[in-house]
């Protein structure tokens, strides 16, 4: 991200939730506070100004057409971006339009459908796509731990979440409805 806030940049992150965007904006703030780069941090606005004259913006998914009107210069970052509507993200896309800024989309899996799921399929051309279920993340969680959200989650919570795969039923608690629904 640091190397987006180039002088008098704009860049911005979209996160699922204002609160997802208090956190990041916390979470950001924190890691700089001691880095002499930035002029000011203001946590109503969730804008972080730097010396060069380059910002950093948080946006909401839940503000809908509030998200129009910013022209983004550096980067847009839009985080989850599997569980913000497509909507929304075509809402905001415009704004990096104008001076053809960095577009970074990043999620963990979700449904297979939808802005997210057609990005990663199509990934190639200029895109760089990880998959982190060909990574061994035992590091993070044992063993134990995963199977025990092997039991506890629905089948589909627990692909999506723990093993990183998109799923194709759009239950996430329930699953398979439409073989308990009988004849009339």
């Amino acid at each position: 991200l640091l190397n987006y806030c180039s002088m008098g940049k704009i860049n911005a992150i979209l996160e699922p939730s204002l609160n997802q965007c208090r956190r990041v904006f916390k979470q950001i703030t924190k890691a700089l506070s001691r880095s002499g780069l930035l002029a000011s941090c203001n946590a109503s606005t969730l804008t972080i100004e730097f010396k060069n004259g380059a910002e950093i913006l948080f946006k909401s998914a839940g503000s809908g057409d509030n998200l129009r009107g910013d022209t983004i210069t550096g980067i847009l970052i839009i985080d989850e971006a599997a569980f913000i509507p497509d909507e929304i993200i075509e809402t905001i896309l415009p704004t990096i339009d104008a001076n053809n800024a960095n577009l970074m989309i990043i999620s963990t899996p979700l449904f297979t459908s939808g802005y997210f799921y057609e990005e990663y399929m199509s990934s190639g051309n200029n895109k760089l796509v990880l998959n982190w279920n060909n990574y061994d993340t035992s590091e993070f969680l044992s063993a134990t731990r995963l199977e025990e959200y092997r039991q506890k989650l629905s089948p589909n919570k627990f692909k999506s979440e723990y093993l990183g795969q998109f799923i194709t039923e759009n239950g996430l608690l329930f699953n398979n409805l439409e073989n308990c629904i009988g004849e009339p």
